[in-house]
């Protein structure tokens, strides 16, 4: 490029490695750089407006919400955080494309849905107050700085012969604006940036690539720290290696983790606030105010919660979302909690103490945000406290700080838009599989495709699809020497990951490309660092002070079965749960399985207590198909999931899709019903022990006395005097009984005692118990005597003879007691006998797997 050329970058890492060049290439060891961002010529563009205020898009966001909250909306009956960000963006979409409130009434004829005339009231009601408060936000800067470039050139652009503007392929209409009234002044040129054909495959085929699966998203990153370290320890430079993520807040935190555990500096410049130890310990207390099952104990006395006087802050249940956030900061700012972050530096830890005063100064941002939106809004209305918790943590979710002082030293962790342009010896892409790159581009459920192609300057999921394929051509062609694309072959949630077309597509080009496959005993295995580290990573056991808490906490408390299950998959898993009183945030943009299953039980309750002591006939099956589904729909529309959709469309399919797999579930009842001849019928539903003010269960030997509860989902019995044990579930996996033989499911065994204590006096003895799978229609797991009638030839999994039945109930007893000793001495090791992060199929669920090393 001409040196009397001004450039115009639309990242401000292209800008500074073009600075860098220039400096390279100079003689003198300085060179004046005529470069900047967009966004740099925007505010130089801007007229002086110090009597107005800028807002940025977390400010946006919080007025959304106090105009969604404020006014009588009919698409929204309920406002969700999801919901507020999806109509924020599409705000800052439409402002982007030139698209003025009156100008999308004209597009979108509010009167013809209650979704457009919301979004145009949100719209304008946004509008009205930036002009009502002398606000403006990102794209009134654009509009302002044209109105200025419309009218002349600012001073420090009168002595500029030529302006060029790189890598703009894809400009907003309001960037072209100003683009376009640059030009009435400077001669331009616009610099698309875009690798051709021709160009990229020969490109490809130059570097030395190649493909790495691996079991997981933590094999992939180790495995990337690994041999990250291998090409530093050869004589690269951290700035020469780059990590591209087409979702970086997925990857950033346990690309950090595997990066610390090879002793090197973690990459990327940022890091989620909720990762910030003391912004979570504030979440974790504000939570325990309203919620019962968050225990703030373990927590309470921790380095950050001890500095803040939070007895006195007085929130109640409900209140403003401006009055809560200004207690908070009222708190924040009264306390010892800056002192105690500066005595940290004063003390050697720097970094810590810059990560801790980043994160503060953003948490108290994003509570200005929220007192000000309101106040501007002029809104009134009181919110319960755990509502604000829940936006307040999704808010913190969205917002980045600098977790530390020293992220120059590390590799660059860059999502594909940040790499065009740029250049690196070394690029590691990470996560090539479909739905994360190319992403899965879902069409907008507000602004809808259609919508978009009639206003004519708005992406649609089409266009964002091709972006997506340049931004990968982009960063391959930013690769000088060595190129590495990885993928994990199972999502996180455990199903197994589509490797990405685009990687397909340079398979094909290269045949001869090295393919490797990385497992996690691969990684365990290969280097002595990692497995010291395994080692030390013991979990957690309790001395002292400690042990006398634990005691005192448990020693009367009630147990479930599920907390020995807990315990019985991983001890430090009980440790994090039930000690500490972690638990994952809940997803409030749908339905749970919780949500679902409580459905399922409750409809299933309401069915059957017509038919308790007389069971069911194949004779009336279409009969009872009808009534269940009446009483499923009335449960399912009075429970609320309505207003955790999307849209009603996508409610009605899961309504009806619940309401088919319960007739399904009715089939598998009446086969029941012929394979054991009419020997059970219904006895009790829902029978609680320890609850709803029935008596525990209490087993007892020479040390403890375990009081444990439960609630048996249903009891059926015969004329001979036996009973059998059903426990529903919602989904088709299930324990076995090897599960239960090994003494990692006790919910059964734990019924069967409980039941035989409530009918002894009626002198029923067990035949057996299983879980009865609803949307698997019919018994997924079972443990019964032989000759009970419930098993079949071909289900021989779990039928028991007298003494067979009689050792396994001992021995499980025996390793009850054992894990709850274990327990009182405060013993949590990480035992991993069921672990998603090594068996992501059949390694069961856990809430933990982001924050535990195992």
């Amino acid at each position: 490029m001409d040196s009397d050329t001004f450039i115009i970058f639309p990242t401000r890492h292209l800008v500074r490695q073009y600075r860098d060049k220039c400096i390279r290439e100079s003689t003198a060891g300085f060179a004046v750089v005529n470069a900047m961002t967009f966004d740099d010529l925007v505010d130089r563009c801007m007229p002086r407006v110090n009597h107005m205020t800028h807002i940025d898009d977390m400010y946006r966001r919080s007025i959304v919400d106090a105009i969604m909250r404020k006014e009588n909306l009919s698409y929204f009956k309920q406002i969700l955080p999801g919901y507020v960000w999806t109509v924020a963006e599409d705000i800052g979409e439409l402002k982007m494309a030139g698209i003025t409130p009156d100008r999308f009434k004209s597009l979108w004829p509010v009167g013809d849905a209650a979704r457009a005339a919301d979004m145009y009231h949100i719209y304008d009601s946004y509008e009205e107050i930036l002009r009502k408060n002398l606000l403006y936000d990102k794209e009134d800067r654009y509009i302002l700085a044209e109105q200025t470039l419309s009218k002349g050139l600012p001073t420090f652009l009168c002595s500029v012969n030529e302006m060029a503007f790189m890598y703009f392929f894809d400009a907003t209409p309001l960037q072209q604006r100003i683009i376009d009234a640059v030009k009435k002044h400077i001669p331009c040129k616009v610099v698309d940036g875009i690798v051709r054909q021709d160009d990229h495959v020969a490109h490809i085929k130059a570097l030395n690539i190649s493909m790495t699966g691996a079991w997981d998203r933590r094999t992939e990153c180790l495995w990337i720290a690994d041999k990250a370290k291998e090409l530093l320890m050869a004589g690269y430079k951290p700035s020469d290696i780059c990590i591209v993520v087409r979702d970086a807040a997925a990857y950033r935190e346990t690309m950090g983790w595997a990066f610390r555990r090879k002793g090197l500096a973690a990459p990327g410049e940022s890091a989620s606030l909720l990762d910030s130890p003391m912004i979570s310990s504030i979440l974790r207390w504000l939570d325990s105010l309203w919620d019962d099952s968050v225990s703030i104990d373990a927590i309470s006395d921790g380095i950050y919660l001890r500095q803040l006087n939070l007895k006195a802050m007085n929130l109640s249940l409900h209140d403003t979302p401006d009055s809560y956030a200004q207690k908070l900061i009222d708190t924040l700012e009264n306390s010892g909690l800056r002192f105690s972050i500066a005595e940290r530096g004063r003390l050697g830890e720097i970094e810590q103490m810059a990560a801790d005063v980043k994160a503060y100064e953003q948490f108290v941002y994003i509570l200005q945000s929220l007192v000000s939106a309101q106040q501007w809004s002029g809104m009134t209305n009181a919110v319960g406290l755990d509502e604000f918790c829940g936006t307040l943590r999704d808010m913190c979710g969205r917002a980045a700080y600098r977790g530390s002082i020293s992220y120059d030293r590390g590799p660059s962790l860059l999502m594909p838009s940040a790499v065009r342009g740029l250049t690196f010896p070394v690029i590691f892409m990470a996560g090539m599989v479909e739905g994360e790159f190319p992403r899965a581009i879902r069409a907008d459920w507000f602004i809808k495709n259609d919508e978009r192609l009639k206003a004519g300057v708005m992406p649609t999921s089409r266009s964002l699809l091709a972006q997506e394929r340049i931004f990968f051509n982009l960063a391959v062609q930013a690769t000088q020497r060595m190129l590495f694309m990885t993928y994990p072959k199972v999502k996180p949630d455990g199903t197994p990951a589509l490797i990405s077309s685009f990687v397909e597509d340079i398979k094909a080009l290269l045949h001869d490309m090295p393919v490797y496959d990385v497992s996690v005993n691969d990684m365990l295995d290969m280097h002595d660092d990692i497995r010291q580290e395994t080692n030390e990573s013991v979990g957690y056991t309790a001395c002292g002070d400690m042990q006398v808490y634990i005691k005192n906490k448990f020693q009367n408390s009630s147990f479930s079965a599920t907390a020995f299950n807990e315990y019985a998959m991983c001890p430090y898993k009980f440790f994090m749960g039930r000690l500490l009183g972690l638990s994952a945030e809940e997803d409030k943009t749908r339905p749970s399985a919780l949500d679902i299953g409580s459905i399922y039980h409750a409809v299933l309750k309401e069915f059957m207590q017509d038919y308790v002591g007389i069971g069911l006939v194949p004779d009336k099956r279409e009969q009872y198909v009808q009534r269940l589904a009446d009483i499923a729909i009335g449960h399912i529309d009075a429970s609320g999931i309505k207003l955790k959709y999307a849209t009603e469309t996508l409610y009605d399919v899961e309504k009806q899709r619940m309401v088919a797999l319960l007739a399904t579930w009715l089939d598998a009842e009446l086969a029941l019903e012929q394979r054991h001849k009419g020997t059970y019928k219904p006895y009790r539903l829902e029978q609680a022990f320890g609850m709803d003010g029935a008596p525990p269960l209490i087993l007892s030997d020479d040390l403890y006395d375990i009081r444990l509860i439960g609630r048996i989902d249903r009891i059926d019995t015969a004329q001979d005097g036996r009973f059998i044990i059903y426990d529903y579930k919602k989904g088709k996996s299930t324990p076995d009984v090897h599960d239960i033989a090994d003494g990692m499911d006790f919910q059964l065994p734990v019924y069967i005692w409980a039941a035989g204590k409530m009918l002894e006096h009626e002198g029923y003895a067990p035949a057996g118990a299983a879980y009865y799978s609803i949307e698997g229609a019919g018994l997924k797991g079972m443990m019964v005597k032989k000759g009970s009638g419930i098993n079949t030839a071909r289900q021989k999994k779990g039928v028991l003879d007298d003494k067979e039945w009689d050792d396994m109930l001992k021995q499980l007893e025996q390793k009850l007691f054992e894990n709850f000793d274990s327990i009182m001495c405060g013993l949590y090791p990480k035992q991993l006998q069921k672990c998603p992060l090594y068996d992501a199929y059949n390694g069961g669920f856990c809430d933990f797997t982001n924050i535990c090393n195992a």
